[in-house]
């Protein structure tokens, strides 16, 4: 048996071909910790000539694990199997009898489940087209929209029959499970309206749908009168099936409409055999090693699969289909309002607006199979040859190099006589993706070369929601492709287009595309040649082109495949023209690097430890910008919102290389503030939709980051804006959170004001004198430790205390003298409380039960200590200094795991004990925030240690946070699995699955590694014209150098590092008095020597 599903279909594999089929290869027997479980069986049988074995697979659920046990023993017996089977069949015919059902016309009703689960063809072509409302348009029905429509249009009262019919078919639904919405319409011609309203009524009354009437999964009944044309349009766009009084009897339309979606033809299928067989004839193994050693000479830290480029801007990688990366290796290729997701098999998924709510193309999230809803091939016309020029879907056997950069992704191949070079980039102003396809013919012959860019479109959260109501069409060679039925995006418009070659066949049905039973791996549409050039509406809706190129021998060409999205049909076609122009789609993918290069040169870094120059000088404020404000999406996590404490601390790492980013994110992030103080913990910028939570810190981190902005640019005019306040109806008492739209009021206040009420609220204290932890502080997974808002968080008192700390000298500057007052005297008390009753003997406790029960004590059968509860000891500044070091040496002790290259969040992780935290417990022991690795915590361990000036303990553990080192070997890589280049949110502990990375890319860590990086380790600290360095490294550690571009003036920082008393400066040759250096902007390059 195998419960993993990585070990059963195996990585770069698919269930057409897992490698528990390939032979001799056993299944593992894998139990426990499984992060992918799946549940399979293995059987031997012999069949002898000319006889019959039955083999029975059982699946089952129960409540427990004895009782699925015993449903197990229960059924292990033919005969009970059997009877069972005879059983069910009795059961279905004695309830199609109860309802006066024959065992024909139940199996006709049947055949109905597809198209209500799957809507096809049969639906209303003349209404879809028009409509222009969302779901919400049918909730002043009562109609919620959840769940499939079915709509009944009556127009006689002679058509009682067809009603009863259609009610009893809806009641074998709700037998079976079905859950549907039957809107009877009421569409009378007569004007005898009322007359046929009772009929319908007594109809329901007198059949099982009289409690469901208006109810969800039960029947509504409308008259056609009431109605607008906008929600008459609406009911025919969003029902699944419509019935009609005037198509006759209900069992004449259910026949008829069976056999109009029987008439698919399932034509046979050709395969890429030919192709598979040649190159596998070809010596690819030696071309794959042969490239991989070049590789290896050409890169850094080159780990079997790839290394960093000599500048460090770009990372390579070289696969072939027998040696794919552990996990996708992807990067986030965005601007602030569209972007794409790019692995190494090619193109994952693209986003417009908000990269969860409006995804133009499907987001996979299945690190096993990376399966992607774009594609691009490549055919040669003359032999029929198909093959894709990035590894996936359609691979060639031949090896691929993919370089991951700043803004871009490139994959290199050579096959079928071709260079192949495909980049991906997104403009930075332009709701727009570019793929730009290079094609070198290396023969002595002509080659002519069809590419087929394919699209599946969602223009959506989910396309299993979405395709139903996509209308696709073509004008100026411009495939367009639209949602209908849409709340947020409405009118909206994406876009498939191309430049370069000439467009030959295009198709806006997935069905004509794959084919029937198909594959991207071999798409019949490629395969045989041919697109229908089919667009409309009730498709399986998609977008694929056609473009043909001729090259003759030794010649190059280029084409662009373009995909986009505007606000309406006309600013679509205009985008998709302007860039029908090489000039500006170069010019374009320059000023990408261009803005790359500018931002991520502002400091660069040279130190003795190169692993810490690469993260510091491009990939941590990338993966920042791009990934965790600007596109919000991931491969592991796509979800389009703003975190009030997430991408406040994303924009903490800007603040005196781009402060303005790090202003902007303030006050969007004060505008998401309730009257009484406390704040959305998320939400979608769109119409602000999040939810309101009882969580203690969010609001908290507002003037935290404001009072860090501060401090580094010195910009207290932000103080002054004026910002507005959203509204909803409070809490209750039983509520721990709703997810709803706020209203927006007229009421400002400051940012000042902002910050003081979100401090003010959180001076709310238990009985141990600390704050109250609500439902959850820092760490979410805690939401039941204070549900009854008793429960205390040792973690928020130092956070609160630091922030109060940091907050008073600015209450002080506004001469805010009565919460000065204040503020003092819950500084006081507070540091006396922490001290008094949070000291657990030999380290901090972390919480507090609503009923007193300590968290993160040695008494605490599990989480016995945390490691934030420890850090912020120090990052608060806490008085007793003996405690401190001995809580940091603890910490050191039970949580750094040196051997294994782990720091946990916490020890033991919460498992089977009697007091439940909340949802923490739900993750497996070691995994997550459940006492694995949390990346982003085991940062701040760093950031403390380098405040207590621990110089070797905090550059080892910044060391084996850094990815690169979790990756130098193959056996690292296998270990490890994800990206070397960006930081992983969280690392897991427990076997087997120790020093596995977890969520890669989103993850608030890359921030506070960089803030770490330069302020910790490095001891930069620039605040506002004032540059200060007081490093914490290792003594053998001689020297090392900043360089740093103090708005237009340079300045080259050089560090030496001799021991001495007394600082020496000094700056273009002129010696300096101390610190802090005064920088100037003068436009000219500065000299700066600085001797410790």
């Amino acid at each position: 048996y195998e419960t993993d599903r990585t070990k059963f279909i195996g990585r770069g594999r698919s269930l057409a071909n897992p490698q528990a089929l390939d032979f001799n290869q056993p299944l593992t027997k894998t139990t426990g910790a499984v992060l992918d479980p799946i549940m399979s069986l293995r059987g031997t049988v012999r069949i002898e000539p000319g006889k019959t074995v039955n083999v029975y697979y059982l699946t089952g659920v129960g409540e427990n694990k004895e009782q699925v046990l015993m449903l197990a023993q229960k059924y292990r017996n033919s005969y009970i199997l059997q009877q069972t089977k005879e059983l069910s069949w009795s059961q279905d015919l004695m309830e199609a009898s109860n309802l006066n059902l024959t065992f024909a016309e139940a199996c006709l009703i049947n055949s109905l489940g597809s198209h209500i689960l799957f809507p096809g063809p049969a639906r209303s072509k003349s209404h879809i087209r028009y409509n222009r409302l969302g779901q919400s348009g049918l909730w002043a029905y009562g109609i919620s929209g959840d769940y499939p429509i079915v709509l009944l249009k009556i127009q006689e009262n002679s058509q009682h029959r067809l009603v009863q019919d259609m009610l009893k078919v809806h009641e074998y639904w709700k037998l079976k499970g079905l859950a549907v919405d039957l809107v009877i319409l009421n569409e009378d011609k007569s004007g005898y309206f009322q007359f046929i309203q009772e009929m319908i009524q007594e109809k329901v009354g007198f059949s099982h749908a009289r409690k469901l009437v208006n109810k969800p999964g039960g029947v509504y009944v409308l008259k056609k009168d009431q109605l607008s044309d906008e929600v008459i349009i609406l009911l025919h766009t969003v029902a699944r099936i419509i019935f009609t009084g005037e198509r006759g009897s209900l069992s004449n339309q259910i026949a008829k409409l069976v056999r109009s979606s029987e008439q698919i033809s399932l034509r046979p299928e050709r395969k890429r055999e030919q192709l598979r067989r040649g190159n596998e004839k070809q010596d690819n193994k030696s071309s794959y090693v042969e490239l991989k050693e070049e590789l290896k000479n050409k890169l850094s830290y080159f780990n079997g699969y790839g290394g960093f480029s000599k500048d460090g801007k770009e990372y390579v990688m070289i696969i072939d289909h027998e040696n794919p990366t552990p996990l996708p290796w992807s990067n986030i290729v965005s601007n602030p309002n569209f972007g794409t997701l790019v692995t190494e098999a090619g193109s994952g998924y693209t986003w417009a607006q908000n990269s969860r709510e409006y995804k133009l193309t499907p987001w996979s999230n299945d690190p096993l199979l990376d399966w992607s809803g774009e594609a691009l091939y490549l055919k040669d016309n003359k032999t029929g040859e198909v093959w894709s020029p990035t590894p996936q879907p359609a691979n060639d056997y031949l090896p691929y190099i993919i370089r991951h950069g700043q803004g871009y992704s490139v994959f290199e191949h050579s096959s079928q006589g071709l260079e192949q070079e495909t980049t991906i980039y997104v403009p930075l102003n332009h709701n727009l993706k570019l793929v730009r396809l290079k094609l070198k013919n290396q023969n002595s012959e002509e080659k002519n070369i069809s590419a087929y860019y394919y699209t599946e479109w969602v223009l959506g959260v989910q396309r299993g929601q979405t395709a139903p109501y996509l209308l696709t069409e073509i004008q100026d060679d411009i495939v367009l492709g639209r949602n209908v039925y849409q709340e947020e995006f409405s009118g909206r418009v994406a876009f498939l287009s191309r430049y370069g070659g000439v467009l030959k066949s295009y198709t806006c049905d997935r069905q004509d595309f794959i084919g029937i039973n198909g594959s991207l791996q071999e798409p019949q549409g490629v395969i045989n040649a041919r697109l229908s050039q089919k667009t409309g509406h009730t498709l399986d809706p998609c977008a694929a082109i056609e473009i043909e190129v001729t090259l003759k021998p030794g010649e190059e060409k280029t084409i662009f495949f373009l995909i986009g999205d505007a606000e309406n049909k006309g600013s679509a076609l205009a985008l998709a023209k302007s860039f029908q122009n090489k000039v500006k789609i170069e010019e374009s993918h320059q000023e990408v690097l261009t803005y790359w290069n500018e931002l991520l040169s502002t400091l660069q870094v040279k130190t003795p430890e190169p692993t810490l120059d690469l993260l510091v000088n491009r990939w941590l404020l990338y993966q920042t910008l791009a990934c965790r404000i600007w596109g919000r999406a991931a491969f592991y996590q796509a979800g389009g919102a703003f975190g009030f404490r997430d991408q406040l601390q994303d924009v903490m790492s800007f603040s005196f290389l781009r402060p303005e980013i790090t202003r902007k994110q303030i006050l969007l992030h004060s505008s998401r503030q309730f009257p009484e103080g406390d704040v959305q913990h998320w939400w979608h910028a769109e119409k602000g939709k999040g939810i309101r939570t009882k969580f203690s810190d969010d609001l908290l981190w507002l003037p935290y980051v404001t009072a860090d902005y501060l401090e580094h640019s010195g910009d207290y005019s932000i103080l002054d804006e004026m910002t507005p306040f959203i509204d909803q109806d409070l809490l209750a008492e039983d509520e721990d959170e709703r997810y709803t739209i706020p209203t927006r009021l007229d009421k400002k206040a400051s940012v000042y004001e902002h910050c003081v009420l979100a401090i003010d609220r959180s001076l709310k204290f238990g009985s141990h004198g600390i704050p109250l932890i609500g439902t959850g502080d820092w760490n979410d997974g805690f939401s039941a430790i204070g549900r009854e808002g008793k429960g205390e968080s040792v973690w928020l008192a130092w956070f609160l205390l630091s922030i109060l700390k940091r907050f008073l000298p600015i209450c002080e500057k506004r001469q805010d003298w009565q919460r000065v007052e204040r503020y003092r005297q819950v500084i006081a008390e507070l540091a006396e409380n922490i001290e008094k009753n949070c000291w657990d003997g030999g380290w901090y406790r972390r919480a507090y039960f609503d009923d007193g029960t300590p968290v993160g004590s040695i008494s605490s059968g599990e989480c016995q200590i945390d490691a934030i509860a420890q850090s912020w000891s120090v990052l608060a500044g806490g008085s007793r200094e003996n405690r401190i070091k001995d809580a940091m040496l603890a910490m050191e002790r039970y949580l750094w795991n040196k051997e294994e290259a782990i720091f946990k969040l916490f020890t033991p992780p919460f498992d089977k004990s009697e007091k439940n935290p909340g949802y923490i417990k739900g993750y497996i022991p070691g995994v997550r925030e459940n006492g694995g690795q949390y990346t982003h915590a085991a940062i701040w361990a760093v950031l403390a240690l380098a405040k207590l000036k621990e110089k070797d303990k905090a550059l080892q553990l910044f060391n084996m946070l850094n990815p690169i080192n979790h990756s130098r070997t193959p056996i690292e890589v296998a270990k490890y699995k994800v990206e070397p280049y960006v930081m992983t949110a969280d690392v897991y502990a427990v076997e087997p699955n120790v020093g596995r990375g977890g969520w890669s890319w989103y993850t608030g860590a890359a921030g506070w590694m960089y803030q770490t990086a330069i302020e910790g380790i490095l001891g930069l600290e620039i605040k506002g014209d004032k540059l200060f360095i007081e490093p914490c490294v290792p003594d053998n550690w001689k020297e090392f150098e900043i360089y740093y571009r103090y708005k237009n003036s340079p300045y080259n920082i050089k560090v030496n590092l001799k021991n001495l008393l007394q600082e020496e400066i000094t700056l273009d040759g002129v010696k300096q008095k101390g610190f802090p250096v005064i920088l100037v902007d003068d436009g000219l390059q500065h000299e700066l020597e600085i001797n410790l």
